[in-house]
């Protein structure tokens, strides 16, 4: 399971169990500039895709109706991974934060959190 919902005005939370790391690890080898791939998630009790796009000029956020599309360069994404691997080991996915983006003209940061 791979649940994200915002935490408050300044930050989102996405919540990661151990099914979810491994989709959310299979998922990160798909993503490049021009991936069309995405990954199913729960956003605020929604179902939403989930896409992450190759990109180190763009930091934003978008949540749409049916869609959170979220840019991260190719450093933050191999980052992202590895605590992912670690995770699986520590059941602790640490530091928290995963990047901060621009939503909505505020800066959010976006962190993870391992549920069993």
């Amino acid at each position: 399971m791979i649940e994200m919902f915002r935490n408050n005005t300044m930050s989102f939370l996405l919540k990661v169990d151990t099914q979810g790391i491994e989709e959310m690890l299979k998922y990160i080898k798909t993503v490049s500039e021009k991936s069309e791939e995405y990954i199913q998630i729960l956003y605020s009790g929604q179902e939403k895709k989930l896409t992450i796009k190759l990109d180190s000029d763009v930091d934003e956020m978008i949540i749409r109706e049916d869609v959170v599309e979220m840019c991260m360069d190719e450093e933050e994404l191999e980052y992202f991974e590895e605590r992912l691997k670690n995770s699986q080991i520590n059941k602790c996915f640490y530091p928290a934060e995963i990047c901060e983006r621009r939503y909505k003209n505020k800066c959010v940061t976006i962190y993870c959190d391992i549920i069993s």
